[in-house]
């Protein structure tokens, strides 16, 4: 619930469905089933989550990775916005920008 509330905060505004965000969700809950038994840290429910989210939409991303990471400056919100940014964009996103 915590997951898909906060994907839904993140995509705002953003060419990302609800069932995209459930996909998100539900890929990062087996993700981590498989790996591990009993407690499972914030930090790789929030990685799995974000690794996702990257591949579907860099600015929905970047907002998840602000709140998860928390960035204890502008420079580490600038260093993951230039990673993110030089990555390859997804064929949905390139078609925002095509005429």
């Amino acid at each position: 619930g915590k997951i898909v509330e906060g994907l839904q905060k993140a995509c705002y505004k953003r060419p990302v469905s609800a069932e995209q965000i459930q996909r998100i969700a539900d890929k990062a809950e087996e993700t981590i089933f498989q790996s591990f038994d009993k407690e499972v840290s914030s930090a790789f429910i929030g990685e799995s989550v974000m690794k996702q989210l990257r591949r579907i939409d860099k600015v929905a991303y970047i907002r998840f990775a602000s709140v998860y990471r928390d960035f204890r400056d502008a420079g580490e919100l600038i260093k993951e916005v230039s990673e993110a940014i030089t990555e390859a964009e997804p064929s949905s996103q390139l078609m925002l920008f095509e005429e």
